[in-house]
Order: structure tokens, then C-alpha cells, then sequence
């Protein structure tokens, strides 16, 4: 089976690129019917409607693909950092016993080690692409 080099769509976005689409066709249609006969546009843009209608779902559905990309990375981030802040305070706090510190540097480590794979994870996603 081969991996998605993007994530899946989900289905809100579909729905929504679905619904973008259609509307922009029909509001080409309304626009071309109320051209006079004589107007060599108004068979054109009939036509081109289920086209762009078309091209503004996938439109649609990059950019919404690309975001949900992006603000899934800034979570990740912000919440790598905020965990990576808390662990490194907890460390540094002198009412903290020797006990609890060593238990809190193999977190650490788990952390950092985690962010690693998934960092070479999103590499080895675009090498594949």
C-alpha cells in the first residue's frame, strides 16, 4: 500500500470545496443568462461553468489540505515547546529531588526523541513526493 504524501482531506472540506464549486458554477450560469442573446460570451460562459466549477473544488481543497497542514505543525510545535519549557523548569527547580529530576531528564529525552522522529518522518514524506 502506498503512503499519502498529503493528509486526507477531511470531510467537512470536501463538503465545503464540494458546495464552492457548485455555486460558482451556477452563479457563472445566472451571470450568462442575463447577457443578451447577440453576446458571443453567453453560450461561452454556460460552458465553462461545470469546468470552473471544477477548478474552484480543487482549488478549494489544496488550500484547505495546505492549511490544516500548517496549523497541525504550529499545534505540534507549541506544544513540543511548551512540554520541552515545563520539563526544563521542573529540572531546574531546587525543591525538586534527585529522584523526581532523573525521571523528568528521561522525559525529556523521550520528548526530544520524539520530535526527531517526527521530523524524519515529515522528511522521508517529501523524499517520497
Amino acid at each position: 500500500m502506498s503512503k499519502r504524501s498529503t493528509p486526507p482531506v477531511a470531510k467537512t472540506s470536501t463538503v465545503a470545496a464540494g458546495a464552492a464549486g457548485a455555486s460558482s458554477g451556477t452563479l457563472l450560469v445566472l451571470l450568462a443568462n442575463n447577457l443578451p442573446e447577440a453576446n458571443a460570451l453567453k453560450s461561452w460562459l454556460v460552458i465553462a461553468a461545470p469546468s470552473l466549477s471544477l477548478g474552484i473544488q480543487w482549488l478549494w481543497l489544496k488550500i484547505s489540505s495546505t492549511m490544516d497542514t500548517r496549523n497541525r505543525k504550529r499545534t505540534q510545535g507549541a506544544l513540543f515547546s511548551q512540554a520541552r519549557v515545563t520539563l526544563e523548569k521542573a529540572i531546574q527547580n531546587p525543591l525538586t529531588s534527585a529522584e523526581h529530576k532523573a525521571s523528568l531528564r528521561e522525559k525529556l529525552e523521550a520528548l526530544e526523541k520524539l520530535e526527531i522522529e517526527a521530523i524524519e518522518k515529515e522528511l522521508e514524506v517529501l523524499q517520497k513526493a
